[in-house]
């Protein structure tokens, strides 16, 4: 969720807001195409399905679905897709100068604690989603912010910038999770593990080339596939030996090496490395990138044990040969959920339902001051590894991926 942009070596802001209005937030401009008695009844209708949207097992939020009319049913399509036309044309700024706004705010009807806090959290995710990166495909460069700052996954799995463990999820057996995204990339895991309790492990990854219909999917034992369109053409045995593929990944600017248990593919200016180490994929000292979401860039935040929005590494980042507040780096706090875990405990003690009770009203509380993390308490019975595999399942579960699903 984090996204980043900059305008020095240190300073960053969220470039999904960094241009005013989100250009994918239909809540915008909502009368643009209806009038009168229309617009009435269409309003009265998004009303209902926004107050029907609820956590549901372990997807990150589901909405329920009501009875449309047709003609409503395109009418609110189409009023959807209009600003984000109108956004296309006008969003075409300067990376250089970005102007710091708020995201909109969506007034909502009055409601209970429970369902007030369901609707909060989850509008601030549908409002982090609906102006993501991945939404203006192409539009701006996807460009290193910092490169040496490297953010990795390891073991089972613990999450790690620049060598400095962050943050604990184990994540759900058999579960699908988003390591990163952006409008270039998008990396998918796969973790595995042994039952109830148990640690997983990441067991196979799907990194997908967005604009190219390239997917590499790797495996732990060290096997992986490039597929093009979602048909398979190549192995870790041919994919450096056929001629024809190794033509097209060169016309698609991708290369893919690897050395030893080591596979790395790069794009761009994106590279990505994964170790194969026979029983978990690592992924290992990636680089970040602005507009980047996903469970690895939450390492940012998480090291930043005060919560003052600026996390410290300890590192000269700015090669001056000095270690200095012009190192620290500065990030949207308001972005951030994962918090800070010392300890590489082999799973998150189980989350009760007290527990959940009590990290629900504790996010109530941090949002309400700007960020949910600045919620955590470890007084009211939890401890950071329940909070982070609470928020970690509920925000960053994918709920579809068939190259990692049929495998």
């Amino acid at each position: 969720m984090l996204g980043f942009n900059t305008t020095s070596n240190n300073m960053y802001i969220n470039q999904n807001y960094g241009y005013g209005q989100s250009v994918m937030n239909p809540y915008q401009q909502q009368s643009l195409l209806f009038t009168g008695d229309q617009y009435a009844k269409w309003q009265q209708q998004q009303q209902q399905q926004q107050q029907s949207l609820l956590f549901t097992g372990d997807q990150p939020y589901r909405l329920q679905q009501t009875s449309y009319d047709p003609n409503y049913m395109i009418l609110s399509m189409l009023n959807s897709i209009l600003p984000t036309m109108l956004g296309l044309i006008t969003n075409q700024r300067p990376v250089q100068q970005p102007v710091i706004q708020q995201p909109p705010i969506i007034q909502q009807p009055q409601q209970s604690s429970s369902s007030g806090f369901l609707q909060q959290l989850i509008m601030m995710l549908l409002q982090n989603i609906l102006g993501s990166g991945s939404a203006t495909t192409g539009l701006t460069p996807v460009e290193v912010y910092n490169e040496d700052v490297e953010v990795s996954a390891w073991g089972d799995p613990h999450f790690a910038i620049n060598g400095q463990q962050a943050f604990d999820f184990q994540g759900k057996n058999e579960g699908l999770y988003k390591m990163l995204d952006n409008s270039d990339i998008a990396l998918n895991a796969k973790f595995a593990g042994g039952g109830e309790g148990a640690a997983t492990i990441i067991k196979d990854q799907n990194l997908e080339f967005k604009q190219a219909g390239i997917n590499l999917v790797s495996h732990a034992n060290g096997t992986f596939e490039i597929l093009q369109d979602g048909k398979e053409i190549a192995d870790e045995t041919t994919y450096n030996k056929d001629e024809k593929v190794i033509e097209l990944l060169k016309e698609k600017d991708i290369s893919i090496s690897k050395e030893g248990n080591v596979l790395t593919a790069k794009h761009g200016k994106r590279s990505l490395s994964q170790k194969l180490n026979g029983g978990n994929i690592d992924n290992v000292k990636d680089v970040l990138m602005k507009g980047d979401e996903g469970l690895l860039t939450q390492t940012v935040g998480a090291i930043d044990t005060d919560k003052d929005g600026t996390t410290k590494l300890g590192t000269d980042l700015n090669k001056d040969g000095k270690i200095d507040e012009k190192d620290d780096l500065k990030y949207d706090l308001k972005d951030q959920f994962m918090v800070h875990t010392a300890a590489q405990a082999n799973s998150s003690a189980p989350i009760t339902p007290e527990i959940e009770a009590a990290i629900k009203k504790d996010i109530e509380a941090g949002i309400k001051a700007g960020s949910a993390v600045k919620g955590f308490s470890t007084e009211h019975g939890y401890d950071a590894r329940q909070w982070n595999e609470y928020l970690g399942a509920k925000l960053y579960t994918v709920k579809e991926d068939e190259l990692l699903t049929a495998k």
